[in-house]
């Protein structure tokens, strides 16, 4: 990053990339000088959305150090998730990344990384058979496989995170749908690229056939596995 400096603007009107297919379009101005990368702005066509903000890499002084500042606007979710797509799901989502790493390379800024992420959307909706089976409502899922599925509202999702090291601890995760509100925590480790969070819906009405169990999602990031385990004891008021 020292050798040179240099002034770039790129703009890819459609951009694809098989490991990364939700990636849609770029525009990006970049700046080098004196050792120093700032990516400002930065435009990423995401998921039916945007991803905006800044990044810099600081290569003066070894290793790297990096910050990164992003606004997610309108991003589907159905689109980001491959065990979503198909799924009658409705309502893009905002948020906000906040991050500070160092390293030589993207694994170990990653690895290094602190700071915040969260994200929330306050409209839309959800597939009625995809609410039922995180609600685990079997007599739900029964029903709806024989009258079809629909779409019911959503009243909040929200999901926050603070970051230490490139291990993120939940603050808050939620999903309060027009039937379920389901209510969970667990971690994100950017080191490993894993997952472990604990979900645990309340439906708002008795259904016949409903298991008294909370949702483990855990494993990789790309391809999460689902398990059923003992429902976590309710919170006391």
């Amino acid at each position: 990053l020292k050798t040179f400096d240099a002034h770039v603007t790129l703009e890819a009107k459609k951009l694809k990339a098989a490991e990364l297919p939700a990636l849609e379009s770029l525009r990006v101005t970049a700046d080098l000088n004196d050792g120093v990368l700032a990516l400002k702005p930065i435009d990423i066509g995401l998921a039916g959305g945007h991803v905006v903000g800044l990044f810099t890499l600081e290569g003066r002084q070894s290793p790297m150090a990096s910050h990164a500042s992003m606004e997610l606007i309108d991003v589907r979710l159905d689109k980001l998730l491959d065990r979503l797509k198909g799924a009658k799901t409705v309502g893009p989502f905002k948020g906000h990344v906040e991050m500070k790493g160092h390293g030589d390379s993207l694994a170990k800024i990653l690895a290094s990384a602190s700071g915040s992420m969260a994200v929330v959307t306050a409209s839309g909706g959800i597939s009625n058979l995809l609410d039922a089976k995180v609600g685990l409502n079997g007599g739900k899922i029964l029903g709806l496989l024989i009258t079809g599925d629909r779409a019911i509202g959503i009243k909040n999702a929200a999901a926050a995170f603070d970051f230490e090291q490139g291990l993120g601890k939940s603050k808050a995760i939620l999903l309060d749908t027009d039937q379920t509100r389901t209510e969970g925590t667990g971690i994100i480790d950017l080191r490993d690229e894993t997952v472990d969070v604990l979900l645990t819906p309340h439906p708002k009405k008795p259904g016949i056939f409903s298991l008294g169990s909370s949702i483990r999602v855990h494993g990789t990031i790309r391809q999460p596995k689902f398990s059923l385990v003992g429902k976590i004891a309710e919170k006391q008021e």
